[in-house]
Parts: C-alpha cells; sequence; structure tokens
C-alpha cells in the first residue's frame, strides 16, 4: 500500500512539473519593417510588438547586421541609417528581450530587403565630338570599361547641325573606339541628337541597366 501512495505521489509530481513547462504565460514578439524605397544615407525603422503577459522588468536591446543605429536601443522603436555607399541587400534587425520568464522565447527579427537601380556611370564628358584633344578622354572611358567588363558603354553625342562636317565626326569616333582602343562594336552604342554646343558624353551601364538617353 506504502508502495502504490509513494509511486501515485512520484506520478503525480512528475504531471504537475509538465504542466508548469507546458504552461508557461509567454508573450509573443514580433518585428516589422519600414515598408518601401530606402534611399542610401536616409533611416529605416524596425518597430518590436509584444501581446500576452509583460514582465515590468522586461528591457530590449537590438542588434543590426547593416547600417548605423541612431536611436531606439532599449526601447520598441529602433532607427537606422544605411551608409550613402549602400547599394541594395539585406538589413537584419534583431530585437533580443531580457527578463521574461526562463524558457520563453525572447528574441525576433525582421529583414529590409531592397535592391538599387545603380544606374549608368558618367565616365567622361567634354566639348566636341571627335579632335585630338578629346582622344585621352575616350581612352579614359575605355580603362573604365576594362575594370568593369560587365558594363556597356553608351556614347551620347550631342551636335548643333546634321551635316557632312558632323556625320564624318561621329563615323570616326566609331571607328577610333573599335580600331584603337578594340572595343568590340557589341559591347558600345553611338546615340546622336540635335543640340547646341556640340559636346558628347560618355557612359557606363551595368547589365539590367536602362541605357541612358538624350
Amino acid at each position: 500500500m506504502c508502495k502504490f501512495i509513494s509511486l501515485t505521489i512520484l506520478i503525480l509530481s512528475i504531471s504537475t512539473g509538465l504542466f508548469a513547462q507546458t504552461s508557461l504565460d509567454c508573450p509573443t514578439i514580433s518585428v516589422t519593417t519600414t515598408v518601401g524605397i530606402v534611399l542610401p544615407g536616409e533611416v529605416l525603422e524596425f518597430v518590436g510588438s509584444l501581446n500576452g503577459q509583460i514582465p515590468p522588468t522586461v528591457s530590449y536591446s537590438w542588434t543590426t547586421n547593416y547600417g548605423e543605429i541612431i536611436s531606439g536601443q532599449n526601447t520598441l522603436y529602433l532607427k537606422v541609417r544605411l551608409p550613402k555607399g549602400f547599394r541594395g541587400g539585406n538589413v537584419v534587425g534583431t530585437l533580443t528581450l531580457s527578463g521574461l520568464t526562463e524558457g520563453c522565447p525572447n528574441t525576433e527579427r525582421e529583414i529590409f530587403s531592397e535592391a538599387i537601380d545603380p544606374g549608368p556611370t558618367l565616365a567622361v564628358e567634354y566639348r566636341g565630338i571627335y579632335a585630338a584633344k578629346s582622344l585621352p578622354r575616350l581612352q579614359s572611358a575605355a580603362k573604365k570599361l576594362r575594370d568593369r567588363p560587365n558594363d556597356f558603354l553608351v556614347i551620347i553625342i550631342y551636335y548643333a547641325t546634321e551635316n557632312r562636317a558632323s556625320k564624318k565626326s561621329i563615323a570616326k569616333v566609331n571607328r577610333y573606339l573599335i580600331h584603337s582602343l578594340k572595343i568590340p562594336k557589341n559591347d558600345f552604342r553611338i546615340i546622336t541628337a540635335i543640340e547646341e554646343p556640340d559636346y558628347t558624353k560618355v557612359f557606363l551601364v551595368p547589365p539590367g541597366v536602362d541605357i541612358p538617353q538624350p
């Protein structure tokens, strides 16, 4: 009889312990972040929220894998400034709570994801179309293209009047790029526009980026 009573007490003790473990009153943690585009140098936000029983002694701590935390540490509202050199990617904001009941989940995170179109880069620009003084500028553009072999070269030539002389100068630019600078004809495009004064702009265009127009 004593053994039966002892065994019953042991079972009740184990059951009570299991019940205590499965009935933890833990708050639910969630994190949201900015929706939309945040440009380099601007600020994005992470906002934490709690639902359920929250101990009065709870405290908050944020970490981020990228950017500068400018305010909100130890609160539920975090502000992070993106670096001026930000070119897209994932920024992870992680909220950790201290002071919850032992065994309660205490961490949640959210990811701000953004892809930024880097746009075309103006490599060189100069007055005129084709002349001895313009050749070093074209050489500089060709060197930049070699440093960025996946890019595409776009030359926008503005000229005041469409005549034989302007057409001849444009043809010289084309030949110089192919024969002297050894740029394959499929790796560049010449776009022309009538505008004063005669002027040339050379752009490097990354893959997937729209071709610049006059």
